[in-house]
């Protein structure tokens, strides 16, 4: 390469490099952020944050980050007219390190909007703290808003039940806070919750209702067991209609693939029903050992030697 070229060379370089760092620079400063995000620039300004720049919370607090950082933000630049052209929502990311760096004091139980928290437990279990404080600083401006609802609770609070006593996390009366009542949360306790409780995740229900509360409707436990798929059966021998409160007679169609219960005239057409659907949907409750005892084992009274040793070859035997 002879020196004009390498000249050209370097210069073309040292011109990407002013050009990346002008770039860096300018965007430590959050109104050149809001060239391009000016919504989410006016709900800063508004917010309890807005003496803290973008990057402060943008970035983990560490070297590596910062100059990752400062890369997508050149990248960000020069991709800008794409991305306006194509009107996609911008999602950017906050890590909870970046949070904590202010907010350490985990451990404190604090009361906000009518809510008595604590984060001790929530953190240990690494939740990101925008899984409910993502509208906290940029608030109808996020995309894709996450923020802290009766759902999410519960899904915690299963494995330690607190109780139907609201006023262990509500301070005030739960009916006044709309959070409450956002969500499927909302429509298995609106005013239809009778018809509608279903929708929702029915292993939550215990974390503030009692199993006794459910068997005031369902003569079965509620949720089913995890055996459930086992003794289902007898329990619907025992009340179908109790089946039939929640469930269609299709979903046990869609699994047995015949009529459940068994009809009383199934015992004289169940070798037809085999014959079409095959020994598979049998076995899917019964054991092999049902068949034999009848097919294999019983002699029937009267019944020719030959016409024994057919039935007994349609089993799979055919032996005398």
């Amino acid at each position: 390469m002879n020196l004009k070229k390498s000249t050209i060379v370097f210069a073309v370089v040292g011109i990407v490099i002013v050009i990346a760092n002008s770039i860096s620079a300018l965007s430590s400063q959050p109104s050149f952020c809001g060239l391009c995000h000016g919504h989410e620039y006016n709900a800063w300004q508004k917010s309890k944050h807005s003496k803290l720049n973008c990057n402060f919370c943008h970035r983990r607090p560490d070297t590596i980050s910062f100059i990752g950082q400062r890369l997508d933000v050149v990248r960000m630049v020069v991709l800008s007219p794409s991305v306006l052209l194509n009107r996609q929502p911008v999602v950017a990311k906050v890590p909870s390190v970046a949070c904590r760096s202010c907010h350490a004091d985990t451990n404190k139980t604090v009361v906000n909007k009518n809510i008595r928290i604590n984060h001790t437990a929530i953190v240990k279990a690494n939740y990101a703290c925008t899984e409910c404080h993502s509208t906290v600083v940029h608030g109808k401006a996020v995309p894709n808003p996450r923020i802290s609802s009766m759902d999410k609770c519960v899904g915690c609070h299963a494995a330690g039940r607190p109780g139907a006593n609201c006023k262990i996390c509500h301070v005030e009366n739960v009916g006044q806070i709309d959070r409450t009542f956002k969500g499927p949360w909302q429509i298995t306790h609106s005013k239809e919750w009778r018809k509608l409780h279903g929708m929702g995740d029915v292993k939550s229900c215990q974390v503030c209702h009692s199993s006794d509360f459910c068997l005031m409707c369902h003569s079965v436990t509620m949720p089913h067991p995890d055996s459930w798929l086992n003794i289902h059966g007898d329990e619907a021998r025992k009340s179908r209609q109790g089946c039939l409160k929640c469930h269609q007679e299709s979903l046990c169609n869609s699994c047995h693939q015949i009529e459940m219960p068994h009809p009383a005239t199934f015992l004289e057409a169940h070798p037809r029903i085999v014959g079409k659907s095959g020994t598979k949907v049998c076995y899917s409750c019964h054991q092999k050992q049902g068949c034999d005892r009848c097919h294999a084992q019983h002699i029937h009274p009267g019944l020719p030697k030959d016409a024994l040793k057919q039935l007994r070859k349609g089993m799979g035997n055919g032996s005398d």
